[in-house]
């Protein structure tokens, strides 16, 4: 089967047999709205989370709270920010030399 050309990946309805062959059937149609809908929705919740005061909450909700964000960002493909991984790396290599015993 012919691969679907670049022309038929549009958000068009398929107005023909061919055009419909070309864009993957229905089911990558179906598959392809499903994927958006997804993204969006994760979009939106990843919003809403980012706009919530963390001041408030407890270490609990603070832990649950930080996973949420961190899946939704790598769901979403969006890479956590330099400052947020230079300290992680700052911690990791002052918990490495509080470990190493010097002569």
């Amino acid at each position: 089967m012919a691969r679907p050309s670049k022309q038929s990946r549009s958000k068009r309805v398929p107005r023909t047999i061919r055009e419909l062959v070309e864009a993957g059937g229905p089911e990558t149609l179906a598959r392809n709205a499903a994927a958006n809908a997804a993204r969006q929705e994760r979009e939106f919740w990843l919003g809403v989370l980012e706009g919530i005061n963390q001041d408030d909450l407890d270490a609990w909700d603070e832990m649950f709270f930080s996973q949420y964000i961190r899946d939704l960002r790598r769901q979403l493909r969006i890479r956590q920010p330099k400052e947020l991984i230079r300290e992680q790396t700052r911690l990791r290599v002052r918990r490495f030399r509080e470990l190493r015993v010097e002569p």
